[in-house]
């Protein structure tokens, strides 16, 4: 089984046999070269199910679905969020119109807190966007957040603002609260931002619900943010995980009646 997760500027994607991942790719894609990246990648579809989980314009999906029919696929599914599926409940009034993406990534970190105790989960999706969703230790989705991702933040202020520079690249580098430079204080005020608001929620969660709470950090920009954010709440258990998504579309396609 091959998963592929086709997210706003990312394509990932995983082999999956008997349960567990074998092989897997990564990399960053532009509008209308998807075709050939598929080929770059060389994802191995040929004579295999395909299930994909994305969130981009019909336009964008079609070309991904034309590029694995030509490398042999033998079937294309794609992910779409169910009211109930492997022990987790839907808290949207209409199903559907919760992103496939935070579905998935909901499945794969119930499941895996199943096997590790009987937390509530929360999952923290770091990408374009910044995601949140929460679960009680019983798989009841509890609803969740969307907050702009931190790449998006800092072209905000260069696009809204007539000096304030475009920031591209991250500076780990950093020596207490405030920055000595435009650049510095952009990149820090930023964070200070992300780390605020998401550890707000995570706060009033973890108060509301009294219990124990699993925080599964991923996206693009999890990785440097799940420490920090670990520093911040030490009263939860904080693990960042880059294929979530990817092993939440195989247990989606596993309990999937087509």
């Amino acid at each position: 089984m091959i998963c592929i997760d086709l997210g706003n500027t990312r394509i990932k994607w995983a082999e999956f046999k008997g349960g567990k991942m074998k092989h897997h790719g990564v990399d960053h894609y532009e509008s209308g070269a998807l075709t050939s990246l598929v080929e770059e990648l060389n994802i191995p579809v040929a004579g295999k199910p395909v299930w994909i989980c994305d969130v981009v314009d019909q336009v964008t999906r079609e070309s991904l679905w034309e590029a694995l029919r030509v490398k042999g696929a033998a079937e294309i599914n794609r992910v779409k969020s169910m009211s109930v599926m492997a022990g987790v409940t839907s808290g949207y009034a209409e199903p559907s119109l919760l992103g496939s993406d935070r579905w998935v990534n909901m499945l794969a970190a119930y499941h895996d807190s199943r096997r590790q105790g009987e937390d509530a989960v929360c999952v923290v999706s770091c990408g374009t966007a910044t995601t949140i969703d929460v679960l009680d230790k019983e798989g009841q989705h509890l609803g969740g957040q969307i907050m702009p991702g931190y790449q998006m933040m800092l072209s905000s202020l260069n696009s809204g603002t007539a000096k304030l520079p475009e920031i591209t690249a991250m500076s780990r580098e950093r020596h207490g609260l405030l920055a000595r430079t435009t650049e510095d204080a952009i990149r820090w005020g930023v964070e200070s931002m992300l780390l605020g608001g998401l550890g707000d929620v995570l706060r009033r969660e973890m108060a509301e619900l009294d219990e124990p709470m699993r925080v599964f950090v991923a996206g693009g920009d999890g990785e440097w943010l799940a420490p920090l954010l670990a520093s911040a709440l030490t009263d939860c258990k904080i693990v960042y995980d880059a294929f979530i998504t990817l092993r939440g579309i195989r247990l989606y396609a596993e309990h999937a009646v087509l």
